[in-house]
């Protein structure tokens, strides 16, 4: 039968299933793109609607494409003829990659930064200058002129913004050093592009997808308690002036070396009355200002050298001196990976023991400084006492 609102018709078809008789209704839009178009409805009145629906979308959309059309014309008649020639090459080389739209809003995005345009060189320099501006310590500024510079001088004039992934992955791979030293200058390159990124100097952070090398952890050694006592025993009887600085970093865990917290604490700050050390938020190396608990065996070592104020005495010379002569094995950080290990082991609180060693989290306690020790192993190395010698100790003029 021939449908009232358009030219198509709708064929009614009958199907018999145990000797029941079925009807339905097929309205046939012949082929379109190469495909049979037919549509099949329980009611004829349900077939008449999908024409009438389907005429009226098809009127729609010719409508629409004639709009459409006259816009384009419109446009394209502002365009001059190399304008023309110009996209239709675009299009031929970015076909089935990327619309021409998309193509040239990428560019314009990476090649003219809201941030502006900086070479690589630049961008070390400011990004060093605002770490040096943020207080950050000397060593860190150290690592980044170590880790970095060598890339501002490799890519030197490079626009920062036509740096890609590829391009760090090949300079990593060209670098001397270990798996360690790779994530050192990796993590350094993402700090340095995320500084880009929130300058609007780029639209995106290249070195974020650079992969973390895998690295086999380290096991931190920890002085036995032979090794402790010996230590002790021979700064006493060589350096003596050296015993505060290397008892604070022992039993009290206060981060060692010329850049470290023991360089900048104050006799001030040893409350050996109130059996504490305060590391104030300058001293910290996380700028989080604690309290160290003095136990009992610190509190012998220092009590012989106490002063009211001035810094804890150390020399860079004499600590070096002990280390190659006092016949213990030794690695950065020992003492204070051995005060975790045997505070821990003699408190059996990891939470205590994290915030006496300044760490924001117990999970840092875990990864760098902890090693399983036995209850009398930890009550051993707080046993560690000096002996008692006569006279008062001297300690040089300058330090």
């Amino acid at each position: 039968m021939t449908g009232t609102n358009s030219d198509l018709k709708v064929r009614e078809q009958t199907t018999t299933v145990k000797g029941r008789t079925y009807k339905r209704y097929v309205v046939d839009y012949g082929t379109v793109d190469g495909k049979r178009d037919r549509k099949t409805f329980k009611t004829n009145r349900a077939a008449q609607a999908h024409i009438r629906q389907r005429t009226q979308k098809n009127a729609s959309n010719v409508e629409a494409q004639a709009i459409l059309e006259k816009r384009i014309g419109e446009k394209a008649q502002k365009l001059s003829t190399d304008d023309l020639l110009d996209a239709a090459k675009a299009i031929e080389v970015l076909k089935r990659v990327v619309t021409l739209e998309k193509a040239a809003r990428f560019y314009v995005r990476h090649n003219n930064p809201g941030g502006g345009k900086h070479t690589c060189q630049e961008l070390y320099d400011k990004y060093r200058e605002s770490r040096v501006k943020a207080n950050r310590r000397q060593a860190t500024i150290k690592d980044i002129e170590d880790c970095l510079l060598p890339f501002a001088e490799a890519f030197g004039k490079t626009s920062v913004q036509h740096v890609t992934i590829d391009d760090l992955e090949e300079w990593l791979n060209d670098q001397n050093g270990g798996i360690s030293r790779r994530n050192k200058r990796r993590r350094h390159l993402v700090g340095m592009f995320n500084y880009a990124l929130k300058r609007r100097c780029r639209p995106d952070n290249p070195a974020a997808g650079l992969e973390i090398a895998s690295e086999k952890r380290k096991t931190p050694l920890v002085l036995s308690i032979d090794d402790c006592e010996q230590l002790m025993r021979y700064t006493a009887d060589n350096d003596p002036e050296m015993v505060p600085h290397m008892a604070l970093c022992l039993f009290a865990g206060v981060r060692p070396g010329v850049e470290g917290e023991i360089s900048k604490l104050n006799w001030k700050d040893v409350d050996l009355a109130r059996r504490e050390i305060f590391i104030s938020d300058v001293v910290s190396k996380t700028h989080d200002e604690r309290f160290i608990d003095i136990s009992d065996n610190l509190l012998q070592w220092l009590t012989p050298y106490q002063q009211t104020q001035g810094p804890v005495f150390y020399s860079r010379r004499k600590a070096e001196r002990i280390r190659e002569k006092c016949g213990v094995r030794w690695a950065s950080d020992c003492m204070r990976h051995s005060f975790g290990s045997y505070h821990l082991a003699m408190h059996d609180n990891v939470g205590r023991t994290a915030l006496q060693m300044g760490h924001r989290d117990i999970g840092t306690l875990f990864e760098h400084y902890r090693r399983a020790l036995r209850k009398e192993d930890a009550k051993a190395f707080w046993a560690i006492r000096p002996e008692p010698k006569a006279g008062a100790i001297k300690f040089p003029k300058t330090a």
